[in-house]
């Protein structure tokens, strides 16, 4: 028998309210295996080098999406390329929309604790399998550039929490289209780049954004990457030359899962997406928004994720 291993992140949101978690998981989790506090992502690399020296059989993240993607960007690394343990997903984040994308409810105290019980009893696990990204390193559910991005870096700067934080941000961009402010140029300046999809290079030359996923759930209840889980393999890509006008005016077929059509607005599936930007910009996986020139987003290995606790 292996070991479950807890990566758990102090300094994400909840994991800062709850200070006494990881005490609490490390009474849960037992002689079964290690807790480990990382802080900053940095303290990830010797904490895998020491880990992957055992056979993990269940890898608990408890944090947010950027504490997922920079824990499991680490391990599939360390094992060169593949995700041999399943994955659980522990709530302790701002965002959570992985846990949230494959039914996950409870406290993280909870799913470990029912985790641990099956492990015990030798009790199969329900789980589910998720593609996930590579963009320019970072292993991912959700990339996202352009808008995508400058929405992130607005909502992290704004002065609420959740989803206030994101109805300011909504409510902020769409009344910015009547007074081109300060709001309306962080959130809809255009990129200008090419895009390859599949080595097929799209006939647009300006985007609002690109967004590819393999989750279909984005948070507050929007669901724009209908097609993300259909087919192995792949990530649901949608590359959107629309103004910002019909963008906003298209919201309510966004939040519901249904086809834009438009020329300018491209959906597909595909396993590979190039982006050659004319200058530097804002792009985010899984929630942590970075800067590059060139983007390049690869298909992954399969993550098993546990559903079932």
């Amino acid at each position: 028998m292996g070991i479950i291993a807890v990566i758990t992140n102090p300094n994400a949101k909840r994991n800062r309210k709850e200070r006494e978690r990881a005490d609490n998981l490390r009474r849960i989790l037992g002689d079964r295996g290690e807790v480990v506090e990382t802080p900053v992502p940095e303290d990830l690399t010797p904490v895998v080098e020491r880990l992957v020296k055992y056979d993990i059989d269940v890898l608990c993240v408890c944090g947010g999406d950027g504490t997922m993607q920079h824990t499991l960007t680490a391990f599939i690394n360390a094992y060169g390329g593949e995700l041999p343990p399943l994955v659980l997903p522990l709530r302790g984040g701002t965002m959570n929309t992985i846990r949230r994308s494959v039914g996950l409810n409870g406290s993280a105290e909870d799913n470990l604790a029912a985790t641990v019980r099956k492990y015990d009893n030798g009790e199969p696990f329900a789980i589910t399998t998720r593609d996930i990204m590579c963009a320019n390193g970072k292993y991912c559910f959700l990339f996202g550039n352009g808008l995508v991005a400058n929405f992130l870096d607005v909502y992290y700067g704004s002065p609420y929490d959740g989803p206030t934080a994101a109805l300011y941000v909504i409510t902020g961009g769409i009344g910015s289209l009547l007074f081109r402010g300060k709001m309306y140029h962080r959130l809809y300046d255009p990129l200008n780049c090419r895009v390859f999809l599949d080595d097929q290079e799209l006939p647009v030359r300006q985007f609002m954004g690109v967004l590819a996923c393999t989750v279909l759930d984005l948070g507050m209840g929007f669901k724009p990457m209908y097609r993300a889980e259909e087919k192995d393999g792949t990530m649901h890509v949608l590359a959107s030359g629309l103004k910002p006008g019909k963008l906003v005016r298209n919201l309510g077929k966004m939040y519901k899962g249904r086809l834009i059509k438009d020329e300018n607005h491209i959906d597909r599936l595909a396993s590979q997406i190039y982006i050659e930007g004319e200058k530097v910009h804002k792009w985010q996986a899984d929630g942590e928004v970075y800067e590059a020139k060139d983007l390049k987003v690869t298909m992954g290995p399969l993550v098993r994720i546990i559903t079932g606790c």
